[in-house]
């Protein structure tokens, strides 16, 4: 946390998430700036819908919708079909 300027954020109440949001005095975007510059990399996360739905994913097949029965009503459904 020295790369940002926050040896605090070692500290007990920075353990959990929900601590550290709510103590959050950077915007993500200035911390990612901050870490690059130190030589830290870093990069965003993204939710699962952001991964399958990036076009770079969708451009190499590397999802894939699959058939999937429905044991409950006998009734088969396409998954990202």
């Amino acid at each position: 946390m020295q790369a940002i300027d926050r040896p605090d954020l070692i500290e007990l109440d920075y353990q959990q998430n929900h601590h550290r949001v709510r103590r959050r005095k950077r915007q993500p975007d200035e911390v990612k700036e901050a870490m690059n510059k130190a030589g830290v990399p870093v990069g965003r996360v993204v939710t699962v819908k952001e991964v399958v739905e990036n076009d770079q994913v969708e451009a190499r097949g590397a999802v894939r919708g699959v058939w999937v029965e429905n044991k409950k009503s006998e009734q088969a459904g396409g998954v990202g079909m």
